[in-house]
């Protein structure tokens, strides 16, 4: 895998932004990749979390409040701002 943690600019207040639907029972590892890589570039980081219009299917099973839970809950020392990103999928 690719150390990405030379990449960080020095001295700069970037956002990380993730953007992801995270609709695993548990976060596999390029899951954790990613959140750890953002989280060694970037102080703040912020989770856009896909959320359907509609209540659960069999293609959205988990709900917003569980994702953000199991990825708190992986990463208990990195603090990190959520917020669903609504999505409709005609516009995709």
């Amino acid at each position: 895998m690719i150390d990405v943690s030379q990449l960080r600019p020095a001295g700069t207040d970037a956002v990380g932004v993730i953007v992801g639907r995270f609709q695993e029972p548990e976060l596999h590892e390029g899951h954790r990749y990613l959140i750890s890589q953002v989280c060694v570039m970037h102080k703040d980081v912020l989770i856009l979390l896909g959320k359907s219009k509609s209540w659960l299917s069999h293609h959205d099973p988990l709900p917003f409040e569980l994702r953000k839970m199991m990825i708190e809950d992986a990463f208990p020392n990195q603090s990190f701002v959520f917020a669903p990103l609504d999505r409709d999928r005609r516009n995709y």
